[in-house]
């Protein structure tokens, strides 16, 4: 799976498919993996993109808390990097769901 990095920290992430983007926000500690049954699903009718939180499956743990505003920079990082400057569908589970409260 690939990654990308800014600021000492890797990201962990997919993306398939093409066309209006689709992003999965796991719960704390849990892997993109989780959204398996929704990539396949979606991943022929839009461009999926699942991540690793930081401090999850396969992306950096530092040593210190995460804020959701931190998850969220993290989420704003990977899609600059995907090159996703339009409107996103975002569907997240537990903690992950509260990035639509969190939201600028």
């Amino acid at each position: 799976m690939p990654s990308f990095s800014y600021n000492n920290i890797e990201i962990n992430y997919i993306k398939e498919g093409s066309g209006e983007p689709i992003v999965f926000v796991s719960g704390t500690f849990t892997k993109l993996q989780m959204w398996n049954y929704q990539i396949d699903f979606f991943k022929d009718k839009m461009m999926v993109v699942a991540l690793d939180n930081r401090g999850a499956g396969k992306s950096s743990r530092p040593d210190y808390p995460y804020t959701m505003d931190i998850f969220l920079e993290d989420l704003k990082h990977l899609l600059d990097y995907l090159n996703i400057t339009e409107g996103i569908h975002l569907c997240g589970s537990s903690m992950g769901a509260r990035f639509l409260r969190n939201l600028p």
